[in-house]
């Protein structure tokens, strides 16, 4: 059964998504078979990490004067950025779980992007997670943080004439379920869809994120539009819109920026 099967290494994001489609395809009769083989390379990956971790972390700090922190980077590593994630994908991403404590030192850090990150978390758990962010950060620096928006999709069935709202719902239906054509244009599949998919435990709106933020320490909260920021450090840095799309990832994001206190001289 496998002498046919193309185990070519994937080059980019959509050639991993291609593979990763036609081996559930291949092997979806056994799936005690396929969640042992996640857990073997989940667990080469995470010890591969560890063991590189350190000297990544290191020499990143040692070349660039300011310290930006990706997490959650997936396949989308960012030049000039210590890129981590909890699945690395590369050697060039460090290992590193946002649910544990953070590997990088209190008051080094001048800027994070956390990219469709927090969703994936249970509200409680992603306390500790921006906790230790405002921990790494120096006084001063800023958070950038991407994740769906809840308002947009509770008002889509307010906005069906909005072309774009109707061009998500289709596209959306269509791209990741099997539906009939009645049913692609149907906004509550796509709603559900944002709630249960891809492992989302948690979809927030600008009033519980900044509730959130505030509680944890973080001042000068600001929401702003995809890739824009009026930190030039924090501007076009999002890459989701390349998986979705620039019109349905701006359609479809929240993105709020945060800032450490300074220090009171």
């Amino acid at each position: 059964m496998l002498e046919n099967f193309n185990f070519r290494k994937p080059s980019f994001r959509l050639d991993a998504q291609k593979l990763g489609q036609q081996i559930r395809r291949r092997f979806w009769r056994y799936p005690r078979l396929i969640n042992g083989l996640k857990q073997i390379v989940f667990h080469y990956r995470k010890v591969k990490g560890l063991i590189a971790r350190k000297k990544l972390i290191a020499a990143y700090f040692g070349t660039h004067p300011i310290r930006k922190v990706s997490i959650g980077t997936g396949y989308d590593r960012r030049d000039g950025w210590l890129n981590t994630d909890y699945y690395p994908v590369s050697n060039e991403i460090a290992f590193m779980d946002a649910t544990s404590v953070f590997p990088i030192e209190a008051n080094s850090v001048d800027y994070v992007l956390c990219e469709h990150v927090v969703e994936h978390m249970p509200y409680s758990a992603s306390d500790f997670m921006l906790q230790q962010i405002n921990l790494i950060l120096k006084p001063g620096g800023k958070l950038r943080m991407v994740t769906p928006d809840l308002d947009k999709f509770m008002n889509m069935k307010a906005h069906l004439s909005d072309k774009v709202v109707q061009s998500y719902i289709e596209w959306s239906n269509t791209t990741f379920d099997t539906l009939d054509n009645d049913e692609n244009r149907m906004p509550s599949f796509a709603i559900n869809r944002v709630f249960r998919e891809w492992g989302h435990l948690f979809i927030f709106d600008c009033e519980t994120l900044t509730h959130k933020l505030k509680k944890i320490g973080f001042v000068d909260i600001e929401f702003c539009r995809v890739n824009e920021s009026s930190d030039p450090n924090l501007a076009g840095i999002e890459r989701h819109g390349d998986l979705v799309g620039s019109d349905f990832n701006e359609f479809e994001s929240l993105v709020v920026e945060a800032t450490k206190p300074r220090l009171l001289l």
